[in-house]
């Protein structure tokens, strides 16, 4: 009789020694996982990390390589996978309507996920009223990139941390000769994380702020935002291509061609200058600040980076959340993270691959980035929620009008001024992107 009780309790125990050996694939549910991704560079190394981990879970993985401009097409018809990567600019609109999941509790039960072993600033872009809806994956800063050979050419200093806006401007300004059909800087005018919108919140100007009452109101015409503007209208009318040229070219074709000697990107994009014919004439440099305070020397606040980032969520509809998530350790994972970051790729939001990603890329200093993401004032890009459109106003008619023709810029702001605040009115929500104080 003893023989058998000890017999049961020694076949109990070893199962349940084999349950925890095993309990990842014990625990779950479903047998397969959907990805999507929009990086083929990164799918190699992404497919490696997820077959160890199908391995011991035996649940399938299955990445698509989705075209990005489609990308959210297909989200905003509800079509989801279980895991897809997202950027700043829709998190905050898909975790409000419920599109993707709310990762707290799997966050807080987890154990190899720390959010404290990210950049805290990227980690707070996927946060919104206090519930975290993706794991940071990369953060974007913006850097100059300048061409040495054209600055060499008319023995013209590089740009350096001593830049201001105004330097910019004035040595663009003699880089750019329109009749050999060279120019001093392309930005594009759609692009805010990595173009203008630098230059007004380093200002401190600001497309949103709040009043004396705490609403949320525009900042379009506001002195800051117009000073900042009209030396954007300078640098547009006497530094760039013409608006059918930068139709017809992206800005880092024009770059790439030696036509342009400076363009603003960011860590994202940059990858796509490095290693092309001519990168060993190609550097890059903190951005320029406004000297504020007019002592002379940049301080708090005066040098901005838009800040913008993008994650790993889990849709609403996964039916294996534990699963999902599960999958999310190993590829938010530090093996992987390294990995990734030996790709070259956007700089990772996990802090210590974020520096390897520096050292990684050949051919051209890339610690402008970390110096950013150091020491710069960093503004949340502007984010649209669902049911505003000023944004879209703002970049399809006001700016388009205000770019072709720089001497209506600030008229074109103060309408801006007022469309904002109608479309405001009723709506309160936090300032995504008021500019840093100081």
């Amino acid at each position: 009789m003893k023989w058998r009780k000890w017999t049961a309790l020694l076949l109990t125990v070893a199962t349940l020694l084999g349950l925890t050996a095993c309990g990842e694939a014990q625990s779950f549910t479903t047998d397969k996982l959907s990805v999507w991704i929009w990086d083929e560079n990164q799918l190699e190394t992404l497919e490696t990390a997820a077959a160890e981990w199908t391995e011991k879970t035996h649940i399938e993985v299955k990445f698509t390589v989705k075209d990005r401009e489609s990308y959210w097409t297909e989200v905003e018809k509800g079509v989801l996978p279980d895991i897809l990567w997202v950027d700043s600019a829709h998190a905050p609109l898909y975790g409000e309507n419920g599109t993707l999941l709310q990762l707290d509790d799997l966050l807080q039960a987890g154990k190899s996920i720390r959010l404290k072993d990210y950049n805290a600033q990227t980690t707070e872009l996927f946060q919104q009223d206090g519930h975290t809806y993706a794991i940071p994956k990369d953060s974007l800063v913006t850097a100059l990139w300048y061409n040495k050979a054209l600055f060499d050419s008319l023995s013209l200093s590089y740009p350096d941390e001593t830049w201001t806006w105004e330097t910019l401007y004035e040595t663009a300004k003699k880089l750019t000769n329109r009749h050999n059909g060279y120019y001093g800087i392309v930005i594009a005018p759609d692009d805010l994380g990595d173009g203008w919108y630098n230059l007004v919140c380093s200002y401190g100007g600001a497309m949103l702020k709040t009043d004396e009452n705490g609403t949320v109101v525009s900042g379009w015409a506001d002195e800051e935002t117009v000073n900042a503007m009209k030396l954007l209208g300078q640098i547009i009318a006497d530094c760039m291509p013409s608006q059918p040229t930068m139709a017809q070219l992206e800005g880092e074709e024009l770059f790439s061609d030696g036509r342009v000697a400076m363009i603003l990107q960011n860590s994202e994009e940059a990858m796509a200058l490095t290693g092309q014919t001519g990168s060993n004439h190609w550097a890059c440099a903190v951005l320029p600040y406004c000297d504020r305070d007019g002592d002379g020397a940049w301080g708090k606040g005066e040098r901005v980076s838009v800040l913008e980032g993008n994650g790993w969520a889990i849709s609403a509809r996964c039916s294996d959340s534990a699963a999902a998530f599960s999958l999310l350790e190993t590829l938010c994972g530090k093996k992987t993270q390294n990995s990734l970051a030996s790709l070259g790729g956007a700089q990772s939001a996990y802090t210590a691959a974020g520096e390897q990603w520096v050292s990684e890329v050949e051919g051209v200093d890339l610690s402008a980035y970390s110096t950013t993401l150091r020491d710069s004032a960093l503004i949340p890009a502007p984010r649209q929620l669902s049911g505003e459109s000023w944004l879209d106003h703002a970049l399809e008619t006001t700016l388009y009008t205000a770019w072709n023709d720089p001497g209506r810029m600030e008229t074109m702001l103060r309408q801006q001024q007022s469309y904002t605040d109608a479309d405001l009115q009723g709506r309160q929500q936090p300032v995504e992107d008021e500019a840093a104080e100081g």
